[in-house]
């Protein structure tokens, strides 16, 4: 079986419909350069698994003299249902939320499950001292201070005046 045709309609090349439209425009996406390079991005893992959601949440960093502090938007995400993940040179914060909506009237029964699933990792400009690393959640937003690693060998080098 072929694939449309195609018929010049005024100098442009119109693909005809057919019964596999659907199909060859979903595999024509999935195999397409850019779902390829993006690796799952959110619009094509939501067109594979529609009651799955998965996101990136927001985030900010800001470098201070000390530190780095990382801000992350964590909507609808219960403290329990969250997990910081911190190494020497990065921050992995994930979560997720189960929402369940119920309703029976008379014979009538609808039972609804929907999850939304975020994940953010994020390499770091510099070490950091995951000992003293302190971590707040409040209101849906995450704030972790994460202390810049000070390596002793290190200092900052003056220079000479040249001639």
């Amino acid at each position: 079986m072929s694939r449309g045709t195609t018929e010049p309609v005024l100098g442009k090349a119109k693909k005809k419909v057919t019964a596999f439209s659907d199909v060859e425009r979903f595999f024509d996406r999935i195999f397409s350069r850019n779902a390829l390079r993006s690796r799952f991005d959110d619009s094509f893992m939501d067109e594979l698994f529609p009651d799955i959601k998965q996101s990136s949440p927001k985030i900010n960093m800001v470098e201070r003299d000390s530190e780095f502090v990382v801000k992350a938007e964590m909507p609808g995400v219960e403290r329990e249902d969250l997990v910081v993940t911190v190494g020497n040179s990065s921050v992995t914060i994930r979560g997720h939320v189960r929402d369940e909506e119920s309703e029976e009237t008379g014979d009538f029964c609808h039972h609804e499950i929907r999850q939304s699933h975020y994940y953010r990792s994020l390499a770091l400009p510099q070490e950091v001292d995951v000992d003293h690393v302190k971590a707040q959640f409040k209101n849906g937003m995450v704030t972790l201070a994460l202390p810049k690693m000070m390596n002793e060998n290190s200092r900052n080098i003056a220079f000479e005046e040249s001639e």
